[in-house]
């Protein structure tokens, strides 16, 4: 296993390099995002492997994705990779939420720490063991976007948007 070091000292634990089962448990809508090919409007995809931490906790590895369906983004190529056919206009990514897949996991150094990259996203090898979420587990949470995962009970014929605006708090909703 290898472990993020630096900065403030705390150490992350992130999966070791090589492949992983893996099961996609949540994704974020970042939505533009500052890049070194420009501004993107961007999608986080939440791994879970089959590594651990010392406490027990799944270890997870993080990909960020544009969202376009060109036949050349990443988005596309991780869909294929996963062994399903390549998205296209209109495509929901909250129906992979709970896709089963392999992935191939590098490690890059930069600034005195340690990140895992999703390099490769492969369709699960035969017979391959499939992680499953804990009972116990929760979702993390970011700073930036809206989560969905495969916690949420969704009501894939309802928008995103829908759903977030479906929870917003009114005056109405608090009691003086």
């Amino acid at each position: 296993m290898g472990w993020k070091i630096g900065g403030s000292g705390k150490g992350f634990p992130v999966p070791s390099e090589g492949e992983h089962p893996a099961q996609l448990v949540a994704i974020t809508d970042l939505g533009v995002v500052e890049n070194s090919y420009g501004e993107r409007d961007s999608l986080r995809f939440v791994w879970m492997t089959d590594e651990s931490d010392d406490r027990d906790e799944p270890l997870l590895a993080f990909q960020t994705l544009g969202k376009s369906t060109h036949e050349k983004s990443n988005l596309t190529k991780a869909v294929k990779g996963m062994g399903l056919s390549a998205p296209d206009e209109g495509f929901d990514v909250r129906t992979l939420l709970g896709t089963h897949a392999r992935l191939v996991i590098g490690h890059n150094a930069r600034d005195g720490r340690t990140y895992a990259n999703v390099t490769a996203v492969l369709k699960p090898a035969k017979g391959q063991r499939k992680v499953e979420v804990p009972d116990a587990w929760t979702v993390p949470r970011f700073k930036k976007g809206t989560t969905v995962s495969v916690l949420d009970e969704l009501d894939l014929d309802e928008p995103a948007e829908a759903k977030k605006e479906k929870y917003v708090a009114t005056d109405e909703d608090i009691a003086f």
